[in-house]
């Protein structure tokens, strides 16, 4: 694990729902917080700007059109001349199809029954309070009366015709994003949905209106060029890595970057090598996708969602893949990275393509990052840094393995944050999603990696252009909890034209996370419409 200097912060979950609150249009009830994290505390999840970031009616104008920057050039050429090996694998079904307005969830998802209810709810001419009273929290009733729930719902009534589904933002076990309303409509409702895993009681629910493209784009950002996009992203990190990129078979090829090779920070972005692990060792028959993953205190990690699963539960492989990529959740990676096994997630590191494999060897757990930030004094983190990979296993076999989830010092080693966390280029990124491409679709080690990789939350408006769409995000925040010294996106979308890759990671803060969603969506925006052109 050998890295380069880099300054950062303690690693959180940039997009955790911290208030229960119903929100229907302009109307907001704060609420007590969801969770009891110290905001100094390590959070490692995916950072989501896309419920909160600016609106406005989206698309580009004429002058968009006619851009020529290196972006919109290289993907034209891509789309029109792909190599002799760049055949698209067959597209799957999609993975959470909709069905007369409805997404079909998976029965056993905690969020199943209550996304049910609330498009019922919303449907339906009245609402009584006993409804509420049964189906959310008595957290969030302490704080939200239950007749202020029944008169939003209602309110919510008035602002469409209809209560489709017209496009899945993100999908999880416990929490689902949703854009609803009239699929002929230039808007509708952004309809936000967590529960609790434990007792399916809803924890957050919320209702805002929203374009349906391109609602994350500032107005300044529409039709920008991707040099221009740089620039802004440059003026809030020092160091600033992008690439778009057309994925032949297992490569990546460059349609536009920026830095796109440089080591960065990755964020949660992490933890697509520990579900490509899983999903080979499903290939080799090592694991299928309802092999018991058994809650244990052990393996609990710092800013969780599933906190309120009991030791000794099981979830299937396939629900706790999605809880660690969908919903970022740091237990259930822990629980799947002690699954397989740290030496095959390094293996995996090799065969997806990372250009230089060390930066994640020995690859860490979250708990075990955790640790080595705040449990261990500066000479000891510095001591660690400097040391050969087998050294490094010693300290985390002998040391750090055996604290756990149990800190037992200050915050001493800040400056570390990054060289101790996960590295990689937004090269190395595309090249992991091109080898999680390659397992087989209508597999199952391909339906692990469709339904992990696939309930991610995107941007809205980018989803409903392809047939796949794969999302990682993540996130540092600043030593004092109130910015961003890192946030990374990764997506990979695919239609029957192809499939692209889309990486966008800025370090060395603090980042505007509005500013990245805005120019991430904007990059979307200039593929989509030279891929429509070429």
């Amino acid at each position: 694990m050998t890295r380069s200097a880099h300054h950062g912060g303690s690693e959180r979950d940039t997009a955790r729902p911290r208030l229960l609150a119903v929100v229907i249009t302009l109307a907001l009830l704060a609420a007590a917080c969801a969770s009891g994290d110290d905001t100094s505390s390590t959070d490692q999840a995916e950072s989501d700007a896309a419920t909160t970031s600016s609106t406005n009616d989206g698309g580009t104008d004429a002058a968009a059109d006619d851009q020529t920057d290196a972006a919109a050039d290289a993907a034209s050429e891509g789309a029109s001349s792909p190599g002799d090996d760049a055949s698209p694998a067959p597209i799957a079904e999609p993975l959470f199809p909709i069905v007369d307005g409805r997404v079909e969830v998976p029965a056993s998802w905690p969020v199943a029954d209550q996304l049910d209810w609330m498009l019922d709810a919303l449907a339906a001419s009245s609402t009584t309070e006993d409804e509420v009273e049964a189906r959310f929290s008595s957290a969030f009733l302490d704080e939200v009366p239950t007749s202020d729930v029944v008169s939003l719902i209602e309110s919510a009534r008035l602002l469409a015709t209809s209560f489709d589904v017209v496009e899945i933002t993100f999908l999880t076990p416990i929490a689902a994003r949703l854009m609803i309303g009239d699929p002929a409509a230039a808007e509708g409702l952004l309809l936000d949905l967590q529960v609790e895993h434990s007792t399916g009681q809803i924890l957050l629910a919320s209702l805002n209106p929203f374009p349906y493209e391109d609602s994350n784009t500032y107005p300044q950002d529409v039709g920008i060029t991707f040099e221009a996009g740089m620039a802004r992203l440059e003026e809030s990190a020092d160091a600033v890595g992008v690439v778009v990129a057309a994925i032949d078979g297992a490569e990546c090829r460059e349609l536009a970057g920026h830095n796109a090779d440089q080591p960065l920070a990755t964020g949660s972005n992490f933890k697509g090598y520990v579900l490509g692990a899983l999903a080979a060792a499903v290939e080799a028959g090592e694991l299928s996708l309802d092999a018991p993953v058994v809650v244990t205190e052990d393996e609990r990690a710092p800013a969780s969602f599933t906190d309120d699963i009991p030791a000794g539960a099981e979830l299937s492989l396939v629900d706790a893949a999605a809880l660690m990529m969908g919903m970022s959740d740091n237990t259930m990676t822990d629980h799947l990275h002690e699954l397989v096994g740290r030496e095959a997630v390094e293996q995996f590191v090799v065969e997806a393509g990372h250009a230089d494999p060390s930066l994640l060897t020995p690859f860490v757990s979250v708990n075990e990052w955790d640790n080595l930030i705040f449990s261990i004094d500066n000479a000891q983190a510095q001591a660690y840094l400097a040391a050969t990979d087998d050294e490094q296993r010693a300290v985390l076999d002998d040391v750090i393995v055996a604290m756990r989830g149990t800190r037992v010092g200050g915050f001493a080693n800040y400056a570390e944050t990054l060289p101790l966390s996960w590295n990689a280029s937004p090269l190395d990124m595309c090249r992991l999603m091109a080898r999680l491409r390659q397992f087989e679709p209508g597999t199952d080690a391909r339906r692990l990696v469709d339904v992990a990789y696939g309930s991610g939350g995107v941007l809205v408006g980018v989803r409903r252009h392809w047939d796949i769409t794969w999302f990682k995000g993540g996130g540092i925040p600043t030593s004092d909890g109130t910015g961003l010294d890192v946030l990374t996106y990764g997506w990979m979308v695919e239609n029957a034209g192809g499939a692209y890759a889309v990486v966008v990671m800025s370090n060395n803060g603090p980042v505007d996370e509005f500013d990245s969603a805005s120019i991430s969506q904007r990059i979307h925006r200039i593929l989509l419409d030279e891929l429509a052109t070429s």
